[in-house]
């Protein structure tokens, strides 16, 4: 069990749905940044964790072409998109 104080002491949020539809978005993301990021690099301590984390979302969001949108744009093309 996660020790409350610690993530409310760290300005940490649990976001836990009542069932797993409730986050199956997030859960993709999280499973597509492990499997295809962070599996595949040498992490080396917590410092860096947090910069590849970075990283790998920097790319998932701007460079990685989704299947969802024909492999023909990123997150971010699209939104900016839906913007205009």
């Amino acid at each position: 069990m996660l020790n409350s104080k610690l993530l409310s002491d760290n300005k940490i949020h649990i976001s836990m749905g009542v069932n797993a539809q409730d986050n199956i978005y997030a859960e993709h993301v999280n499973r597509a940044i492990k499997n295809e990021y962070l599996r595949r690099w040498y992490i080396k301590d917590g410092n860096d964790l947090v910069r590849k984390v970075n990283k790998a979302v920097k790319h998932y969001n701007y460079k990685r072409k989704h299947l969802a949108f024909e492999n023909k744009h990123s997150p971010s093309e699209v939104f900016t998109r839906l913007l205009l």
